[in-house]
Order: structure tokens, then C-alpha cells, then sequence
């Protein structure tokens, strides 16, 4: 069961990111924020479903809520390690794009430079 999960983790991951890889940050922020906020919603459904179950009384599967309960704190988990993952991989492309942009502004201003802007003119004419 839990391998199941952790490759539910992995493919939710890949989703996301996959989806968004040719987002601005601040629609890959928004696309992740939705995401959170639709899985924090499923929680709080779960909460309010589980709250509603009383603790005692006939009638009571006291093993099936303890695996209910046990289930929800795995989610909640599940749910922290994905995010976590998902910042840490925005972090990631947010560093490779700032790189990438100083690199080629260092290389335009390398290519600027290694022509006279008289010769380039001449050349142009």
C-alpha cells in the first residue's frame, strides 16, 4: 500500500512540474498553490468526515477508524513531502533561469564587444 503511495507521490510530482515547465514562476507558483489547495481541501473533507464518527457506542468498527486515522496521518505526510519536493524543484529551474539569463546577457555583451561598432556599421551598409 504505501509503495502505491509513494509512487502516487512521485507521479503527482511529475505532473505538475511536467505541466508547468513552460510556465512563467508566478503561474508555476499559482499552479502549485492550486494543487495545494485542492489536496488541503480533500483533508478537510476528510477531517470533517472523521469527526463526525462517534467514538464510542455500538455499532463502532474501532479498528477500521484507527486504520482511517492511521491512513489520514500518512496522507498528511504524503501531502508535506510533496510540497516540499515541489519548492525544492522550483528553487531549482528559478536558480537554472537566472543562470542561464546571465550567461547569455555575459555572452551578448562578449559578442558586443568583439566587433568595433564602427566596423559593424560599415558592414551593415
Amino acid at each position: 500500500m504505501s509503495e502505491r503511495k509513494g509512487l502516487h507521490t512521485e507521479s503527482v510530482i511529475t505532473l505538475v512540474l511536467s505541466s508547468t515547465t513552460a510556465l512563467s514562476s508566478t503561474q508555476r507558483r499559482s499552479t502549485f498553490t492550486r494543487t495545494v489547495a485542492r489536496t488541503d481541501e480533500e483533508d478537510s473533507q476528510i477531517r470533517a468526515a472523521t469527526a463526525q464518527i462517534p467514538l464510542s457506542g455500538p455499532g463502532l468498527d474501532t479498528e477500521r477508524f484507527l486504520t482511517c486515522a492511521q491512513e489520514n496521518g500518512k496522507l498528511k505526510n504524503e501531502m508535506i513531502e510533496m510540497e516540499t519536493a515541489v519548492q525544492e524543484r522550483l528553487s531549482y529551474l528559478q536558480r537554472h533561469k537566472d543562470m542561464a539569463t546571465f550567461k547569455i546577457a555575459s555572452l551578448q555583451k562578449a559578442l558586443d564587444d568583439s566587433v568595433p561598432a564602427a566596423e559593424l556599421d560599415l558592414q551593415n551598409r
